[in-house]
């Protein structure tokens, strides 16, 4: 390393800081392996018309594609679920957290052929293919890197790639402080209440990370427009809010 490419001491200890929470939410996630475990009846149930708002964006924005990147796949339901939905479509799951195991297991016990997985940290990963379509739900706002994150999902779609991201709304999080939430499960309450590290973005902080990008949908939302607004009454989904974005070919 050139002198002048040294690290100062304040950039030293600015990135101890983040490797100590990047742990500290690895630490967190592998022991919660969020969303938890499930079994391919859980797969039917949605098959069979039960309607879930997020999951059918991801299975609609996927339409097409041929290789998917799950950016923080977790213990691997969505990923799993759209393979087990699109069996001729190619997914690759990564996520830091030991609860990716967890997904690979799933995968190779129900005989998933188009489906892998591989525990390492994104921002570092070496990996250098390009993804027509790139899904990461619920993982953004947890990385302080965030904006690094951001650039390198960016880096990786191919043109005309499709983009769904599911982000905490800032409004969404705002209004949950007001009221006393139900949780359907003690995972989920912890998930909600006790994560490391979390951030949220308005719709416009958002937006301004993709200007060469076309909005498809965002939920919740108005025909894409009110997404803050609307979020003041997702506080029960921690302000959860799902963008489907189309790159611009250059």
């Amino acid at each position: 390393m050139a002198h002048g490419d040294r690290l100062g001491a304040g950039q030293i200890q600015i990135a101890m800081n983040v490797a100590s929470v990047e742990q500290e939410v690895e630490d967190f996630y592998t022991e919660l392996k969020f969303p938890g475990p499930y079994a391919l009846e859980d797969f039917d149930y949605y098959n069979q018309g039960y309607t879930n708002n997020f999951l059918s964006m991801y299975d609609q924005a996927i339409q097409g594609s041929q290789n998917v990147l799950d950016v923080g796949c977790g213990s691997g339901f969505i990923t799993n679920y759209l393979a087990y939905r699109h069996p001729n479509t190619k997914f690759h799951g990564i996520d830091f957290c030991g609860s990716v195991e967890y997904a690979q297991e799933f995968s190779q016990t129900h005989g998933f052929t188009n489906v892998t997985y591989q525990r390492d940290n994104f921002l570092y990963t070496t990996d250098h293919k390009k993804y027509d379509c790139i899904i990461s739900n619920g993982v953004i706002h947890h990385m302080p890197l965030y904006s690094s994150a951001i650039s390198k999902i960016k880096n990786m779609l191919t043109p005309n790639g499709t983009l769904v991201l599911g982000v905490y709304n800032k409004y969404g999080k705002l209004a949950k402080k007001f009221f006393n939430l139900s949780y359907r499960s003690e995972l989920l309450r912890k998930d909600q209440e006790e994560a490391p590290f979390e951030t949220s973005f308005s719709h416009s902080e958002l937006i301004n990370y993709f200007p060469d990008y076309n909005i498809v949908k965002v939920h919740p939302s108005l025909n894409n427009k009110l997404v803050d607004f609307k979020n003041l009454t997702n506080h029960h989904n921690g302000g959860l809010t799902i963008y489907w974005l189309k790159r611009t070919a250059t």
